[in-house]
């Protein structure tokens, strides 16, 4: 196999993966139902594949302009910031999407986008986004649980601290072993617990805001 089928190969690696995740794919880029199996198993022709990937290009940039107008009817730029945590997508790709400089979004970014704004507004998402709230929530919820754990662990630890502090009127270890000549102020741990819990808070407040219903009502 020359090093240009191998390119090839790669590629079509990354379409399909695409293509797996969001069956419609297939259908839109022109894949015959009764050939979908021999495209999966095996790599098409490199004209094939170039084909292909310039149709979910195509694609992308045209989901991307749609979400883009999305945002811009309900968010400013400065706001980018705030509902980039609802999304769980990085303020920086947010900006990017919202100013034009990010032509092509993943379509990961596009489906969490369409979701938020099929929460906020009258936004329709695409027939093949299979990302649904259930999904979205879980993976998030998962996150938000580990941050808590985290703090937990942690706080536990300083409990310990707390105590060797009170009894040796020292401060305690920053590390233990081989750097345990290294000794810090408890209040700057905490003050870090502080913040991550303040921004695990808000990230469930937005969570509860935006995609979970307020009715107190069974």
């Amino acid at each position: 196999m020359d090093e240009y089928r191998k390119q090839i190969t790669t590629k079509w690696g990354e379409l399909k993966a695409q293509i797996k995740s969001r069956p419609f794919l297939a259908y839109l880029v022109g894949i015959p139902i009764e050939k979908y199996r021999d495209y999966i198993i095996a790599t098409p022709s490199n004209e094939e594949v170039l084909r292909i990937e310039k149709l979910i290009n195509q694609d992308r940039i045209e989901k991307t302009l749609r979400i883009r107008e999305g945002l811009q009817k309900i968010t400013g730029y400065r706001e980018t910031v705030k509902v980039a945590k609802k999304l769980g997508i990085s303020d920086t790709t947010l900006r990017q999407i919202m100013t034009g400089k990010r032509e092509a979004s993943s379509y990961q970014s596009i489906d969490r986008i369409e979701l938020f704004l099929q929460a906020v507004s009258d936004f329709e998402p695409s027939l093949e986004n299979s990302l649904s709230v259930f999904d979205f929530l879980t993976d998030e919820i998962s996150d938000i649980n580990k941050s808590f754990h985290d703090i937990a662990e942690g706080l536990k630890n300083f409990q310990m601290d707390l105590n060797y502090m009170a009894k040796n009127k020292k401060l305690p270890f920053l590390y233990k072993g081989s750097f345990d000549s290294i000794r810090y102020n408890p209040t700057d741990r905490l003050i870090r617990y502080s913040v991550h819990l303040n921004e695990t808070i808000e990230k469930l407040s937005d969570l509860i805001d935006t995609y979970i219903e307020k009715s107190t009502e069974n």
